[in-house]
């Protein structure tokens, strides 16, 4: 048996918000996923610690929209495979 007294604070839910036509949280959204959209991201693999890299890239698409690239990932082979699993 503890010999303490637990004060739960209240569970607060984050704000609901309705992203109409012209409202700032829809604004805000945009303008992220515009930023998002712009630029190409590299996605390296991480093995023990470190960022490792290919020369093998696989481009990443959105589903709606395949002809545009989000990222780019590192695609790995059975050195890699087993670098992880011995690391892990």
């Amino acid at each position: 048996m503890a010999n303490a007294f637990y004060q739960v604070p209240t569970p607060k839910n984050a704000p609901v918000l309705a992203y109409r036509a012209g409202s700032p949280e829809r604004k805000e959204l945009k303008a992220a996923l515009a930023a998002y959209k712009a630029e190409i991201q590299d996605v390296p693999m991480y093995i023990n610690g470190q960022w490792v890299t290919t020369d093998n890239l696989v481009a990443i698409h959105p589903p709606h929209e395949i002809k545009h690239t989000l990222a780019n990932f590192h695609k790995g082979g059975s050195e890699h495979a087993l670098a992880a699993s011995d690391a892990s």
